[in-house]
């Protein structure tokens, strides 16, 4: 296992060096002029170089990349180009809020999609079937975005629920402060994230755990007169748990990257809200920063998805 593991972490250095060389390059080649617009309508062209010099845009893209690769090795990615401070402190900062809002809306997703998906499965055909069937297809066919909205009308806005005002709109509490302000500011962006990720898990367990109870070996355990909770659980769900480990695992990073959208709808200054300000001024070292720490984020789940393949299935470490 140890050199499995070590062979898939060296095929993480070539990967995160394409991701950070196409970022950097990619929004070099962008038309647009930083210490241009830094020095204003009426800057002379002393002043704009004199900006340059001061962000080393006047080095060539080479020494540019090779400066903030190295940086970013020590957890250094530079100084924001509009004066908002160091990237990786704000980013160290911003992280815990992002995953406050990410992780226990994952945790959602599984709770409420796992159990449905199996149910759906083991009474595949029948009304509860159709409804579980139907209730993911709208699910998974809602935008983050608009259920958000959804949500903040109903339970923060409407004048015809008596939920009228229990739920903020937006805003973050740390929890340091106030526990219940903290889960209470959150409820709305947890399940505006979790219940489109329960909709796809719900769908994909449906299809492996059907899938699953097909098998001759599922045969083969109710011949043996195991009870039936046991044949689903203990084997067919067992089984067919590969694929829906690459849909959590895949769900729990594009959850990262979608945070862009939610943390601006609720107001939370997480890395989403962050990053979100600063594609539209095209501040590039927070760009530059979070797609690399996205692509780290992306190799580490894939890595903890490819163990978890290995401990379910031995036959995938002798390969």
């Amino acid at each position: 296992m140890l050199k499995y593991i070590g062979r898939r972490l060296l095929a993480v250095l070539p990967l995160l060096f394409i991701v950070s060389a196409g970022v950097f390059f990619l929004l070099a080649s962008l038309d647009f002029d930083i210490a241009r617009a830094k020095a204003g309508l009426t800057g002379t062209e002393e002043q704009v170089a004199a900006i340059r010099h001061q962000l080393h845009l006047d080095e060539s893209l080479v020494g540019q990349y090779t400066r903030w690769i190295s940086g970013s090795l020590r957890g250094d990615f530079g100084e924001s180009w509009y004066g908002k401070g160091d990237v990786g402190a704000e980013v160290r900062n911003r992280l815990p809020i992002t995953a406050s809002i990410v992780l226990p809306a994952f945790l959602i997703s599984v709770i409420i999609g796992l159990p449905l998906g199996v149910i759906s499965a083991v009474r595949s055909g029948g009304v509860t079937d159709r409804v579980i069937t139907l209730g993911s297809s709208i699910g998974i066919s809602m935008p983050e975005f608009w259920l958000a909205s959804m949500l903040i009308a109903f339970f923060s806005v409407s004048d015809h629920l008596p939920l009228v005002g229990r739920l903020p709109a937006g805003g973050y509490v740390h929890p340091s402060d106030s526990l219940g302000e903290w889960a209470r500011h959150l409820v709305l962006p947890w399940f505006a994230t979790g219940m489109t990720g329960a909709a796809s898990i719900a769908r994909q367990v449906r299809a492996n755990v059907l899938e699953a109870l097909e098998q001759d070996y599922i045969r083969t355990a109710r011949s043996k007169g195991l009870a039936p909770r046991a044949v689903v659980y203990k084997h067919a769900l067992k089984n067919a748990s590969l694929p829906v480990i690459t849909v959590l695992g895949i769900g729990l990073a594009y959850s990262f990257g979608g945070s862009i959208v939610l943390e601006r709808i609720f107001s939370i200054n997480g890395i989403g809200q962050y990053v979100g300000l600063a594609i539209v001024g095209q501040d590039r070292p927070v760009i530059q920063a979070f797609v690399l720490i996205s692509a780290l984020l992306f190799v580490s789940i894939n890595l903890v998805v490819d163990v978890l393949y290995g401990v379910l299935n031995p036959r995938v470490r002798l390969a």
